[in-house]
C-alpha cells in the first residue's frame, strides 16, 4: 500500500512503460528498451514521423511519458561518451555507467554461485582472457570481446551479461 511508485529505468523494454500499438512500432524499428527511445528522438518537429505505425497521437504519449520522467534522458545523454576527436580511450580506461556495466545484468548468476569473482562484465572478461596463455590469443578475444561489449551498450542499451538469444542473431547479422 505504502510501496513506492515503479520509477522507469533507461534500460526497460519500451513495453513495460508503453501502450502495445506504440510499442509494437517502435519494435519494427528496432527501439527495444527506454534508452533506444531516448537516443532516437531527435529535439524537432514530427520526429515520429520516420517511424511507421507511431503517429501524432503515439508521439504526444511518448513525449508525454519522458516529461513526467526527466532523469531518463538525462540518463541515456549519460550512457552517450563523448571522448574528443583524436582520444581513443583505452580498454582498461572504459567508463561505462553502472545499468549497463554487468553487474546486475539479467543473466548474472548470484554471487555465492559464481566461479569467478568479477563483479562486473569487464572483470568476467579480463578473467576468461587470463585463462589464455598466448599473448596472440588473448589480443584477438581480446579484439572481439570489446567490440561486442559496446555493441550491447551502444545497440542494445544493456549490458554483455544481458544480451538474449535474439541479441546473439543481431549481433551475428552486424558483423
Amino acid at each position: 500500500r505504502n510501496l513506492p511508485a515503479p520509477v522507469p529505468l533507461i534500460t526497460d523494454a519500451v513495453e513495460v512503460w508503453l501502450p502495445p500499438r506504440i510499442a509494437e512500432a517502435l519494435h519494427a524499428h528496432n527501439i527495444r528498451t527506454l534508452a533506444d527511445l531516448t537516443v532516437r528522438i531527435p529535439r524537432r518537429r514530427r520526429w515520429w514521423s520516420a517511424i511507421a505505425g507511431l503517429g501524432v497521437a503515439g508521439a504526444h504519449r511518448i513525449e508525454a511519458f519522458f516529461a513526467a520522467h526527466p532523469a531518463l534522458t538525462e540518463r541515456a545523454r549519460a550512457l552517450i561518451v563523448v571522448v574528443p576527436s583524436g582520444s581513443i580511450v583505452p580498454w582498461e580506461q572504459l567508463h561505462v555507467p553502472h545499468e549497463v556495466d554487468g553487474s546486475r545484468g539479467q543473466f548474472r548468476a548470484p554471487e555465492s554461485a559464481c566461479l569467478l569473482k568479477a563483479s562486473n562484465d569487464y572483470e568476467a572478461v579480463q578473467s576468461w582472457l587470463s585463462l589464455h596463455e598466448s599473448a596472440a590469443t588473448q589480443r584477438a578475444y581480446r579484439k572481439e570481446a570489446e567490440r561486442l561489449i559496446l555493441w550491447a551498450i551502444v545497440e542494445r542499451g544493456c549490458a554483455l551479461s544481458s544480451l538474449t538469444t535474439d541479441d546473439a542473431i543481431a549481433y551475428r547479422t552486424f558483423l
